[in-house]
């Protein structure tokens, strides 16, 4: 009784002060949503929803996982999944997880120059492994990372499309890399 009269004691004098009237400095950690602002011009680039740990490692060993919605998704879609699947197989503070939300209804081409900024965000950011950082989408989502993983394979250690449409990869990506042989598996 006395710890929790203490307690509300303390409150008072911070005046009832919640997270959401705190400074919070980056990088945060936790389950959130933001925006991502352009640093020059403070244009906003994306609003996302991520979970990073707690406790960030001091070498750059986290590994980065970027969920992408669906048709008429949002940031909390394919991210709130994967979250809870990293926590339910104890890896969650293994990772950064974010979902951004498009710019239209579902993912486009014109997506892709503020997708790759945000990307460099997070990985600057946080102690992000670049050899650890995957790519996850849903439907329109899954179409997306496997256009937008295709075309930029150097930054991507794995690319899951669920329910996907289908992408062209005869061309030659970014790169010296040439498609994948046509074949069982491919």
């Amino acid at each position: 009784m006395t710890i929790l009269s203490g307690i509300l004691l303390l409150l008072a004098a911070q005046g009832g002060v919640s997270k959401g009237d705190q400074e919070i400095k980056h990088p945060w950690h936790g389950d959130f949503k933001d925006d991502y602002k352009d640093p020059k011009t403070k244009a906003h680039i994306m609003h996302y929803r991520m979970r990073a740990p707690e406790k960030l490692p001091e070498k750059k060993t986290l590994g980065l996982i970027v969920a992408f919605h669906g048709m008429n998704g949002n940031e909390d879609h394919v991210t709130g999944f994967a979250i809870e699947t990293a926590k339910r197989i104890k890896i969650a503070d293994e990772y950064v997880i974010m979902g951004g939300k498009s710019k239209g209804a579902g993912w486009a081409t014109n997506d892709d120059k503020d997708l790759l900024a945000w990307i460099e965000w997070a990985k600057q950011t946080y102690p992000i492994d670049p050899r650890r950082v995957h790519i996850i989408g849903m439907s329109n989502g899954g179409w997306m990372v496997k256009r937008f993983g295709w075309e930029n394979q150097e930054l991507f250690a794995g690319v899951v499309s669920y329910c996907g449409g289908g992408v062209d990869f005869s061309g030659v990506p970014k790169g010296d890399k040439a498609p994948p042989k046509v074949g069982p598996g491919n």
